[in-house]
């Protein structure tokens, strides 16, 4: 589906979508504008990002969805195997009663500092991942609470941070193919304590060898995407706004930022990450010294630059997929 076709499709949409059918039009004309705005939920508005940038029928299938309340990937479809011996004879239940909208239009409201109305409707589709999580994942989803209160997030007012765990099964649940972690870290248990340690290297696999994995991944076309892990928000934040004061406009993807300044040493017990970016293409070392990766978060698309001695500093883990 092309970006006319999907505009197209936008007209068939109802259930009270007119309101937003603006704003998806120009999220589909433009994908990197799609922003989480204040809410902490930056794992599933990058999936929705992916979809955008890659995948215009399945945003059109999720709008529907949230609106219409059609069976998004199945979603909407529950199967109880029970004691059958197989999938044949699983008990299979269409799910029609829960609304998706009005909670998410409600938990939109309760945020009290929100920059701009018109991220309405990026919440909505974001956190409307969140939702169909919960119904298919209650377990998982319960998990996702108690990371968020690590994160210092609110759930009540929306927020839903996502661990590698959960956003690794919420790309399989909305139909992501090759789903696949590549991390620079391996996790060691504490003795006496339930906490881990993160040591650099995943087992004997250098971080080197990692990047030449996700880059060949990139090269062979089994991958489209990468969702990743990042440590440093904050610093990267400030280089961001950085570009702003010194171009009074902020970045494409053809615009390099330099992220200097090194994100806060992890103490035990502290979550492994912060946030998650999209990457959109292979991480390449032309020999200045600094990693470059094409990525986006946050409304922008822009080129991450990242000295290659604090790589490790930065990026925790990368999940790899395609639509």
């Amino acid at each position: 589906m092309d970006k006319t076709q999907a505009k197209d499709a936008l007209k068939g949409i109802g259930g009270g979508f007119s309101k937003f059918s603006a704003r998806a039009a120009e999220l589909i004309d433009d994908p990197d504008q799609i922003n989480q705005d204040q809410f902490g939920v930056c794992g599933a508005t990058s999936i929705v990002y992916a979809m955008l940038r890659y995948d215009l029928a399945r945003f059109i299938d999720l709008l529907k969805g949230i609106f219409d309340k059609t069976n998004f990937n199945g979603l909407r479809t529950r199967v109880d195997l029970g004691s059958a011996p197989d999938l044949s004879q699983a008990v299979v239940t269409k799910i029609d009663d829960f609304d998706i909208l009005p909670g998410r239009i409600k938990q939109y409201k309760k945020k009290p500092s929100k920059s701009d109305v018109k991220f309405e409707l990026d919440f909505i589709v974001s956190r409307a991942l969140g939702k169909f999580f919960k119904e298919l994942y209650p377990e998982l989803y319960a998990a996702q609470k108690v990371f968020s209160t690590q994160l210092n997030v609110a759930v009540k007012e929306g927020d839903l941070a996502l661990d590698q765990g959960a956003l690794l099964t919420m790309l399989n649940m909305v139909g992501a193919s090759n789903v696949i972690e590549v991390s620079l870290f391996m996790e060691l248990p504490v003795s006496g304590s339930s906490q881990t340690l993160s040591v650099s290297g995943s087992g004997l696999v250098s971080m080197t060898q990692q990047i030449n994995k996700i880059n060949q991944r990139f090269a062979n076309d089994t991958c489209r995407f990468a969702i990743v892990a990042i440590n440093g928000a904050e610093q990267l934040g400030d280089a961001i706004g950085g570009f702003y004061s010194a171009n009074t406009r902020y970045p494409t993807s053809a615009d390099p930022i330099k992220v200097t300044a090194k994100p806060a040493a992890k103490q035990l017990g502290d979550p492994k990450f912060e946030h998650w970016i999209v990457l959109n293409g292979p991480i390449t070392l032309p020999g200045d010294g600094y990693y470059h990766l094409p990525v986006w978060t946050w409304g922008f698309a822009f080129e991450m630059l990242v000295a290659a001695a604090s790589f490790e500093d930065y990026f925790y883990t990368f999940i790899l997929g395609s639509f």
